[in-house]
């Protein structure tokens, strides 16, 4: 009514257009504010529905990481004991629904949590070109114009980014579980470093020079 009032009222009709646009910029503020409140609200509920499927996403990486330690000791088995022919070896390949889900938490969770998903994918990347390239050159090592001679070094030496990536995603699991609200520093222990090697089963396939040499990189002094 006393919007009417000033609306109609003979004496302040010269500010009925002022009156009228103002209305309308503050329609439009509420309108934008109420929509700004509903995309966070969504983007939460995305969040916590991708955060649900880390221990899925995880568990597949995990499954991934021992599938090339699985290849990889299959190559050193067949250099060592000179097979020949050599197995045909391919490099597994995580599903592109598992890299979506953990680009979403990389763009949505908050600073470190987000660097650390971050390591996590960029782990995955250096780690699958260089197994990758290596069981290429296995396979056919007539590729270059100069065939490439593969050695035990050669293939043992991939196992350092599929260590680290062990490592990694064991230190994001009480995250994951919802146990704790952030991921921890990537800081690790002999314990996390013996755990990492057991797990992908490869403790006694590497040589006692080659993890030592591993232990100064991944273990904290």
């Amino acid at each position: 009514l006393l919007l009417g009032f000033w609306l109609f009222n003979d004496d302040l009709k010269g500010w009925q257009t002022l009156i009228g646009a103002l209305v309308a910029l503050l329609a439009a503020l509420i309108a934008v504010y109420a929509q700004r409140i509903w995309n966070e609200q969504q983007r939460r509920r995305r969040l916590l529905s991708h955060r649900a499927l880390l221990p899925e996403d995880l568990s597949r990486v995990m499954r991934y990481a021992r599938q090339c330690a699985d290849v990889a000791c299959a190559a050193l088995v067949a250099l060592r004991t000179n097979q020949n022919p050599r197995p045909e070896l391919e490099c597994p390949i995580l599903p592109e629904r598992v890299l979506d889900d953990l680009r979403f938490l990389i763009e949505n969770l908050d600073g470190k949590d987000a660097l650390a998903v971050a390591d996590l994918v960029s782990c995955y990347q250096v780690q699958h070109a260089r197994l990758s390239g290596e069981l290429e050159d296995f396979n056919r090592p007539e590729r270059h114009a100069v065939p490439r001679i593969v050695t035990v070094d050669n293939v043992e030496h991939t196992f350092e980014k599929t260590v680290e990536l062990t490592l990694l995603i064991n230190n994001m699991w009480e995250f994951a579980r919802r146990e704790t609200d952030t991921i921890p520093p990537p800081q690790f222990n002999a314990a996390d470093f013996r755990d990492a090697l057991f797990a992908l089963g490869i403790f006694d396939v590497m040589s006692a020079e080659y993890r030592t040499q591993l232990e100064r990189i991944y273990i904290a002094t």
